[in-house]
């Protein structure tokens, strides 16, 4: 899945991860990629994510940069990281935006589009427990 903004193309792969998993916490490994299609170059400044689980419980997720870069993207440029995402019960998805300063100085955001963490095959849930509200993690 890709979606540009602001001349910005953000695209997502996600990948179940068993040998980071557990009967009570699935790991999905997600891969990011941004394209700068503008005419300027521009810095990732800041991510701005919210994680939700099966059970409608959302981790909202905010801090600076990625994977502790800021990247610079100069025009035409691309850039590729990946993290994880731990949840425990399924299915989840995650969203979010990026904001970005441009050389002329202004900010604006690119979204990260949602993406779905799907059950895996053979996948057999724990008792579940009521979720326990909504969290805030820098």
């Amino acid at each position: 899945m890709s979606q540009p903004t602001n001349h910005i193309e953000v695209s997502v792969e996600v990948v179940f991860s068993p040998a980071h998993s557990s009967q009570t916490r699935l790991v999905y490994v997600y891969f990011i990629t941004m394209h700068n299609r503008g005419l300027q170059s521009v810095q990732l400044l800041r991510r701005h994510f919210f994680i939700r689980d099966g059970l409608g419980f959302e981790q909202e997720i905010e801090g600076e940069g990625v994977v502790g870069e800021q990247p610079r993207l100069e025009v035409g440029q691309t850039y590729r990281y990946h993290s994880v995402i731990p949840i425990q019960h399924p299915p989840g998805s995650m969203r979010g935006d990026y904001t970005f300063l441009a050389a002329d100085g202004t900010q604006f955001k690119a979204e990260l589009p949602e993406f779905m963490l799907h059950e895996p095959p053979g996948y057999i849930p724990s008792p579940r427990l009521e979720p326990s509200g909504k969290r805030v993690l820098n």
